[in-house]
């Protein structure tokens, strides 16, 4: 799970990741934190890795509502938690969708609850699709990788491979931050790269699928990200 947070509090950040550390090694979870100390109007890009962002209200230069309100239109996705010590900004948390609103000093029973509710959102994740008259699912986490041809979307999963009439359009809309391009008609599930090599990309089970150079360097990019 990759984590984001905003806080310019050095003592409160350290209080907070001691929780989110705690509730990671309890659960066997592995994740990654992405500090800020500031934040401006500029998103960073490693936020689109992230499935849950934990944001300070009152941040220098650009207050943790006024970011989120400008993310929001770029990323729907990403669940937000406000960290404050008033309750003055509930209601422009409820417009920004905040998953909730957290009073400092935050409670680990309440940082466990939320982080729970985040890792079986993101386990639940599928992709829905129709194959003829019947209504089909997959597990974002059990998908390879997809390519397209034509209308038709090849889904290469763990166990086997389905069939759908999906577009390369409409996948990048449904699928997670996990999912880069890397090709043409390509998508990959980042999850599952072992080595990534000048026109391929070799996955864990050493299937090989094709890498272009138009795509290499975002898919690089992303994964250094996550490192």
């Amino acid at each position: 799970m990759n984590i984001f947070i905003a806080e310019d509090n050095l003592q409160d950040y350290l209080y907070l990741r001691r929780f989110i550390e705690k509730w990671a090694r309890n659960r066997e979870i592995k994740i990654k934190l992405f500090f800020r100390n500031k934040l401006y109007y500029q998103i960073p890009d490693v936020i689109n890795l992230c499935d849950l962002a934990f944001i300070d209200i009152h941040m220098p230069i650009v207050n943790g509502i006024e970011f989120c309100q400008y993310l929001r239109r770029s990323n729907e996705k990403i669940d937000i938690i406000f960290l404050s010590k008033s309750y003055n900004y509930g209601i422009e948390s409820y417009r920004i969708k905040a998953l909730d609103y957290l009073l400092k000093p935050v409670m680990e029973k309440d940082i466990f609850k939320l982080l729970d509710i985040v890792l079986l959102k993101s386990r639940e994740k599928c992709l829905i699709y129709k194959q003829g008259k019947i209504l089909k699912k997959i597990k974002f986490e059990n998908i390879l990788y997809l390519n397209v041809d034509g209308h038709r979307c090849n889904i290469h999963c763990i166990d086997r491979s389905e069939n759908a009439y999906l577009s390369l359009l409409k996948l990048k809309d449904i699928l997670d931050n996990r999912f880069v391009q890397c090709y043409r008609s390509y998508m990959v599930n980042i999850d599952y790269i072992k080595t990534i090599e000048k026109e391929e990309i070799i996955l864990y089970n050493n299937e090989r699928i094709p890498l272009s150079r138009k795509y290499s360097s975002l898919l690089k990019d992303t994964m250094m990200k996550q490192i």
